[in-house]
């Protein structure tokens, strides 16, 4: 009808518009499109990409900036933006939970990594005899689902293989977890026609446990006498945290209870020494309340204050004779604190101070020293009397609380690298107990109170534990053998049965077994 009223007005034919449109190209077909977009994508963080937003950024930031003759400016709709990330790779899925990632590949922590494991598992190629040669292990017994035989038999020990003047080392790590009285499991059986039960919006009151354990024992419970009098010492502390409670877990409190249970590890391993392993926080590194820091000082004598005393170590120096100088840095029975200056006199140190004051009076800090802190390999030691008396032996040697309670008892000490909870096998301990209170939760405190304690003192099986520490071993085998992300956590479910990798593990074949998996995942999701 168009054509006919066309003809009878114009007395021409309606010529066709068929193949004569403006030939466009997507925009995402271009390379410097596709280029722009991604860098904006990776840019923001994962809960801000939309394709709704991310329509209106392209249209209103860039979209102009690639427009010509053949791709004119149009506003784009989110599901056209949604093809478009589907084809640079992205995709719409549930987050979960898996390893770290931030800081977990950073250089400095890998290169403590792999410090790490080679002190556990050792290095032929570095001449390191790792801490595991010295432990015993622990074989899963391939008769276990036939013989029945009670939890703590099912994985056989191995003892190690030791050398002259050795000892068995007892792997002992150590963690905190919080658990909470209205945590309960959210995966629930109901009809569809029964109404949802009401909970408690809070978590609830919080319940702290500091552990430490082994995979022979668990955690450890038993009589130890001191002085003539015998009590009963656990592995395991547990708080109320809060400010009107138990208060908060401090590093005071963790050497306390590393302190308490280390006769209690030595009764039950006798003849051995312990390797106490502590997550790499910053908690765990404090120096000792005593310690010598030159922060504690002033240029000349202050006095003490009763209600937040320092608190100084006596120590001792060699003079420049080359004799054994013991030092104290009180006066007065311990009224006053000596100053950097008297402190730096009595060690024939003061004169070699250089004179830096605006009057020609020795500083006590210089300017480089307040606005950037130096080094100990900086090769500058006289600038300033702070500086000075930071150099010396017995200030720059200090170490740390734990490590000297630690060492001080004969026993050894090790911090897992950051970022990396799948190397400390309690954490996986935490788990299984937060499951079990999930399952059993009754919304009451007391209750979960019980739960705890129970879980504690019998409710975890060793064979359990030992998987535990087995993964985790597997883990620091993997990590020595170059893996990571993915690649390393297949490998650890390709070998669930073994502590470390076989002889016969070659990284390449394995990867390119890794890849077959993928390729048949994608197939079988297609399908």
């Amino acid at each position: 009808m168009k054509w006919k009223k066309h003809y009878m007005l114009t007395g021409e034919l309606v010529s066709s518009k068929r193949g004569k449109h403006v030939k466009t190209k997507s925009l995402i077909l271009r390379e410097d499109f596709q280029i722009e977009l991604l860098g904006y994508l990776r840019s923001i963080p994962d809960v801000q990409r939309k394709p709704s937003k991310l329509a209106r950024h392209i249209h209103t930031s860039f979209l102009f900036r690639f427009a010509d003759e053949n791709t004119p400016v149009v506003p784009v709709c989110s599901k056209t933006v949604k093809r478009w990330m589907l084809m640079l790779g992205f995709e719409k899925r549930i987050h979960k939970k898996n390893y770290y990632v931030d800081g977990h590949e950073r250089e400095d922590v890998k290169a403590y990594r792999q410090e790490f494991v080679d002190k556990m598992l050792g290095n032929d190629e570095k001449g390191i005899r790792g801490y595991c040669s010295r432990m015993v292990t622990y074989a899963d017994d391939p008769g276990d689902k036939a013989t029945n035989r009670p939890p703590q038999e099912r994985f056989l020990p191995i003892p190690p293989e030791l050398n002259g003047g050795e000892k068995r080392i007892v792997f002992v790590v150590h963690d905190e977890s919080i658990f909470y009285s209205n945590d309960a499991t959210k995966i629930i059986w109901t009809r569809c026609e029964d109404l949802n039960s009401l909970r408690p919006k809070s978590n609830g009151k919080s319940l702290m446990v500091s552990g430490l354990m082994c995979s022979c024992h668990g955690f450890l419970c038993g009589e130890i006498s001191t002085n003539g009098v015998s009590r009963t010492v656990k592995s395991y502390k547990i708080i109320k945290p809060g400010k009107n409670k138990d208060g908060y877990w401090k590093n005071k409190d963790l050497v306390a209870q590393v302190e308490d249970c280390i006769p209690l590890f030595e009764a039950i391993h006798p003849n051995c020494e312990m390797l106490f392993a502590f997550d790499n926080s910053q908690n765990h590194h404090a120096a000792p309340p005593d310690a010598l820091k030159v922060s504690k000082f002033t240029l000349n004598d202050k006095k003490q204050t009763i209600k937040d005393p320092i608190l100084l170590r006596d120590t001792q120096f060699i003079d420049s004779e080359g004799n054994i100088v013991q030092q104290t840095f009180y006066k007065n029975d311990g009224t006053v604190i000596k100053g950097i200056k008297e402190v730096l006199e009595e060690r024939g140190l003061w004169d070699q101070v250089a004179n830096l004051g605006k009057r020609g009076g020795k500083l006590m800090t210089c300017e480089h020293c307040s606005n950037t802190k130096r080094t100990m390999d900086d090769p500058i030691t006289n600038c300033c009397a702070t500086r000075m008396l930071a150099v010396q032996p017995d200030f720059a040697e200090t170490t740390e609380w734990m490590e000297e309670v630690i060492v001080s008892k004969g026993h050894h000490i090790i911090f897992f690298p950051k970022f990396h909870c799948e190397l400390n096998y309690i954490e996986m301990v935490w788990a299984y107990m937060k499951s079990d209170t999930r399952e059993n939760c009754t919304f009451d405190f007391d209750n979960l109170c019980a739960r705890v304690e129970n879980l504690l003192e019998n409710g975890i099986p060793l064979s359990t534990i030992r998987k535990f520490e087995e993964r985790c071993f597997r883990f620091m085998h993997g990590y020595q053998l170059n893996l990571a992300g993915p690649l390393l956590d297949y490998a650890v479910k390709k070998y669930t049965s073994h502590r470390m990798f076989p002889s016969s593990f070659v990284v390449e074949e394995f990867e390119q077994l890794y890849q077959d998996h993928l390729k048949s995942k994608k197939t079988v999701g297609k399908n």
